[in-house]
């Protein structure tokens, strides 16, 4: 599978501590955040079901628009959960509030400008505030089409062999058919003050795209799982925004590399980068699973000091085995002078990388 991955700029931590080192370029830190709200004055939390807006609905063909409302479902479950295994809140069981708060109720204070008019003063004394979601771009896609692919020569350990111009050495190239499935989900969530009806926070998700694609045969994952699978992460992403988090993340040093390109399903990784080369990619794959939507940065550095290259985005465990691949242009490095170079892997606004790899441009002497 694969997903795009939205560029953010780093938020802010409370502590980042080290712990136990899993390589020579890796370790497991503590990372905690702290929400952008005052969490600490609500301790009783009723997360009410994510509604499917009308806008989405009417769009929808009837298979779609139950595709939409088991996302919007999916979506609410994890929420719960994970506020729920937080400690942070005491979680109102599910259907709580539902002998004072309709469904009608429920998509008007989603959606309305001021939803106080549906909170009447002590209408909700189970709660002080309640969370709800309104998933407000859905979008399931089906498509076939027929590419024309290279094959390259490879050695036997499958790296590809390149010519003195640094170039894959091509040895045919053949027409395959692909099919492709994909989902895109997005929408935002309130925090709202269940005495008062005040929106005490707001947070939007840009559509997060699930696909996944398979040559000559359709692929296993359908639309609507990955429609679901999409809804989880966003949820995920509105969890991590307003829950204090703190959690453990051991990084290997394969998860940060060099290559060349993407070629065939695979990376054509290096330690070194030709002078002719227009650009190459720096990879980030296979981060933890407590990694979901942690905001990162990739930086690249000359040894003798200085940044010359950073990006920043969101980390998105939907296709963890090809990740982020961030394309950065040669120019750079000969910009900054050298031959000896580092990507460096920097998360949720820590000073120090949580992972680093040395490379080399051109012929320059290896260590």
């Amino acid at each position: 599978m694969s997903r795009a991955c939205v560029l953010a700029t780093l938020l802010p931590l409370l502590a980042l501590a080290g712990c136990e080192s899993s390589g020579a370029s890796s370790r497991g830190p503590f990372v905690m955040r702290k929400p952008q709200w005052d969490y600490q004055s609500y301790d009783r939390i009723a997360v009410l079901p994510v509604q499917v807006s009308e806008k989405v609905k009417s769009a929808l063909s009837e298979l779609d628009r139950e595709a939409a409302e088991e996302a919007a479902r999916q979506a609410t479950f994890l929420l719960e959960d994970r506020l729920a295994a937080n400690g942070q809140f005491t979680v109102l069981p599910r259907g709580a509030l539902d002998d004072v708060l309709s469904a009608q109720d429920a998509q008007g204070l989603a959606t309305m400008e001021e939803p106080a008019s549906i909170l009447p003063a002590g209408k909700i004394t189970e709660a002080d505030a309640l969370l709800v979601g309104s998933l407000e771009q859905f979008a399931l896609k089906t498509e076939q089409s027929e590419e024309l692919q290279p094959v390259y020569v490879r050695d036997d350990a499958g790296h590809i062999i390149r010519d003195e111009a640094g170039q894959p050495r091509l040895i045919r190239e053949e027409v395959v058919k692909l099919h492709r499935h994909e989902a895109r989900v997005g929408g935002r969530f309130r925090i709202i003050e269940a005495q008062t009806g005040k929106v005490l926070y707001t947070h939007a998700v840009e559509p997060i795209l699930h696909a996944d694609s398979q040559r000559d045969a359709p692929p296993r994952a359908k639309p609507a799982e990955l429609a679901e699978n999409a809804a989880k992460e966003w949820a995920e992403d509105f969890y991590v925004n307003v829950a204090p988090i703190r959690r453990q993340a051991k990084f290997k040093s394969e998860m940060l590399t060099v290559a060349l390109d993407y070629y065939q399903g695979r990376y054509d990784e290096t330690k070194e980068i030709p002078a002719t080369q227009s650009e190459f990619l720096v990879v980030v794959r296979k981060l933890p699973p407590v990694c979901n939507r942690t905001r990162c940065r990739v930086t690249v550095a000359a040894a003798r000091g200085g940044e010359y290259f950073d990006q920043d985005f969101v980390w998105s465990s939907a296709d963890p085995v090809r990740g982020v691949a961030i394309r950065v242009p040669v120019q750079k490095l000969k910009e900054a002078g050298g031959e000896k170079f580092y990507a460096r892997l920097y998360c949720e606004g820590e000073a120090e990388p949580v992972l680093e790899r040395k490379f080399y441009l051109a012929t320059g002497e290896s260590e």
